[in-house]
């Protein structure tokens, strides 16, 4: 226990020693909650003798997993095996593909990605473009308890799309969740089993579980209460995903005899990054409330830079990267949308800057990749029917359209997969002029059973290249040698990454393999020791650090977004999420705004209203605006807002006014920030 006061600062240890009963730790930005997190797991296995298999520790990240089971391990000095430490999903489906059966599902079963779900709102809807993305996240939104189905139309979709979901063996990324729950709930065996199991339940970023999570970990933890949860309500930024602020701040009253620990030393930034950011985020009403503090020197100013557009943005994004003289790799350059992105990527082109968009085309959607995966998801899943149709004609087999539609007949007739159907045909029930094609394709998919039941992931996924001569495929898609080489190093990547999985997995089947790449996220693509210069949005750097942050795009309407202008929690979240865009700052902190913006059409931009409440000790600003606080309008007058139109005050209460629009309905306006909003 001595090594630990060593280590650890007093509120650290206290939380690290916990004794028994529900937990929360309540830390700040910066201030070793992956430390508190690590260490907690350590003295549980030195101090208390839990064995590893008894502890399910579920974290933001693979990528933060995989840190956190070395780190033990390096404390230890042994391997943790058995220990359960992962994200949410991947555990869960550990759990899952043991118990398939008892939710209807065979243990091989898919995981449906993004576009496949799309591929069956296609069909289903018989549509493209924003309806098919507005259903996908509405479903989505459904599924984990924030929204519920408004009409007929949108019931009877979402129950075709989950019958086609199951009649292709397949999950999406929230059915994991809900299964999870639903299997601990309605089988009391399976509760018990992993409820008298883990003895210790321990949860990162607690302020980012939805209520699908919260449900599962609390059912988990029924037996022994021993629930350690680590959190910070000043970091809530996942609403959108159906995160809920509630978890945390409402914890003591789901756990009444839970204890509290805050860490309030901040490790990362200093003095006047802290001072900005602890400032800032007091403003918000939605907090537990604790003071960060650091014993860092109060280092640069915070620097705020006004820009005429985005593309000058861009080009000084570039001229303080050049001039900083650090390592590309030590700057974060941080936005509020993906769109933001694209000049940066122009600039730093034409400048030849390494970088990488972080969350923007997933290696894993590439065409030639997303094709060589659909193969080994279809020999392991043969009622994949989304997989199977993606790839039976790639490379080109002459199995068009006509041919498809014949095995689809065949298939609805005999109640089989596509895959099913085509295996099984007997030679002398297909058409003579199909034969050909039929039979070439039964060829290919033979051959990869065959593999799958001799081999390992990356064997089979080596001769399939081969095999199907995948290579000469990519020739003939390429115009240029540059792009056919930039395709062939994905699939070389592609092979790596099964090597890799097998060098270091137990489990070396192509299941495994798959079900580990379902379940990565935006943040796992992200590598501290690739030398180029990061772009990514805010809600992507949730995790990372930098000595340099560069933040982009502050103005009102675009940070905080414009969306969230009249609802007092999402401004909220809003501040929350620029907080959090400051607190990855080490050592120097840029903040630019642009005074107009080509996707928000003709207009003057007004800085953001986060920047007007920072601490005047702590920034330097180029050309601070004046900013007016006179509030007067009053009820009755008619007004014209530059987003909403022409509208009406129904009644002002507390700086704010409820306005009618005549377009967009009532809406709630903070006047003292409603710049542009004239009477008429």
């Amino acid at each position: 226990m001595d090594e630990l006061k060593k280590i650890l600062n007093i509120e650290q240890f206290k939380a690290v020693t916990h004794k028994k009963g529900p937990a929360l730790v309540l830390a700040g930005a910066g201030t070793g909650k992956t430390r508190v997190l690590t260490y907690r797991i350590y003295y549980l296995i030195k101090y208390n003798n839990v064995k590893p298999v008894n502890i399910f520790a579920t974290t933001f990240t693979n990528k933060a997993a995989e840190e956190m089971r070395e780190r033990v391990a390096s404390l230890l000095g042994k391997d943790v095996k058995g220990i359960w430490l992962g994200t949410f999903h991947s555990l869960i489906l550990r759990i899952l593909r043991r118990y398939a059966d008892r939710v209807g599902y065979s243990s091989d079963f898919s995981i449906y990605d993004r576009e496949d779900q799309k591929n069956i709102l296609r069909e289903i809807m018989n549509t493209e473009g924003d309806s098919i993305n507005f259903m996908l996240h509405k479903i989505s939104r459904i599924k984990i308890g924030v929204d519920e189905v408004q009409n007929d139309k949108e019931g009877d979709i979402m129950i075709k799309y989950n019958q086609r979901l199951k009649k292709s063996n397949a999950m999406d990324f929230d059915d994991i969740l809900l299964y999870g729950v639903y299997l601990l709930e309605s089988h009391e065996d399976v509760r018990e089993r992993y409820s008298s199991h883990f003895k210790h339940i321990l949860v990162d970023e607690f302020q980012d579980t939805n209520f699908v999570q919260y449900k599962f970990v609390k059912l988990l933890a029924s037996k022994y209460k021993n629930l350690f949860v680590v959190g910070d309500e000043d970091q809530s930024i996942y609403t959108f995903r159906g995160a809920t602020i509630r978890n945390i701040l409402e914890f003591r009253h789901d756990f009444k005899n839970s204890r509290i620990y805050k860490l309030e030393k901040n490790y990362r930034s200093t003095g006047r990054i802290l001072k900005a950011a602890s400032e800032l985020v007091t403003k918000n009403k939605l907090r537990v409330g604790k003071r960060i503090y650091t014993t860092k020197k109060n280092g640069e100013f915070i620097e705020i830079i006004e820009v005429q557009d985005e593309r000058e943005e861009a080009e000084k994004v570039y001229e303080i990267i050049i001039n900083e003289k650090r390592r590309f790799n030590d700057f974060l350059i941080l936005y509020r949308t993906n769109a933001q992105s694209h000049p940066f990527e122009e600039v730093f082109t034409i400048k030849n800057l390494p970088y990488r968009v972080i969350g923007g085309i997933h290696f894993f959607d590439r065409k030639e990749i997303k094709d060589l995966l659909s193969y080994l998801w279809a020999v392991v899943n043969p009622k994949d029917d989304i997989s199977f149709k993606r790839i039976i004609n790639v490379p080109p087999r002459g199995f068009g359209k006509k041919r498809l539609g014949y095995l689809e007949q065949v298939a609805s007739k005999q109640e089989k997969s596509l895959f099913e159907t085509l295996i099984s045909l007997d030679d002398k029930k297909i058409p003579g002029m199909y034969k050909k094609e039929f039979n070439n394709v039964k060829k290919v998919f033979k051959f990869l059973l065959d593999a799958t039941g001799k081999y390992d992931v990356y064997d089979v996924l080596d001769r399939l290249i081969k095999k199907i001569k995948y290579f000469d495929y990519l020739k003939t898609l390429c115009k240029e040698k540059r792009e056919y080489e930039e395709k062939v190093s994905h699939v070389m990547e592609l092979l790596a990454s099964t090597k890799e999985f097998c060098s270091r997995s137990e489990d070396k089947s192509i299941i495994a393999y798959l079900s580990s790449l379902a379940i990565k996220t935006d943040a796992d693509e992200y590598s501290e020791k690739q030398v180029v210069v990061p772009l990514l949005t805010v809600h992507n750097a949730k995790g990372l650090e930098a000595p340099c942050v560069i933040i982009a795009g502050v103005e009102d309407g675009t940070f905080p977004h414009k969306a969230a202008f009249d609802s007092d929690e999402e401004l909220e979240e809003e501040r929350r999420l620029f907080h959090v865009a400051m607190t990855r700052a080490k050592e120097k902190l840029y903040i630019l705004y642009a005074r107009s913006r080509f996707a928000r059409g003709k207009g003057f931009l007004e800085p953001s209203r986060f920047l007007f409440d920072l601490p005047e000790d702590t920034y330097i600003w180029n050309k601070k605006p004046e900013i007016t606080r006179k509030i007067d309008f009053e009820k009755g007058d008619r007004v014209l807002h530059p987003a909403f139109g022409i509208g009406k005050i129904l009644d002002i209460y507390d700086g704010k006014a409820n306005i009618m629009f005549y377009k967009s309905g009532i809406k709630k306006i903070v006047l003292e920030y409603a710049k542009g909003m004239k009477k008429i």
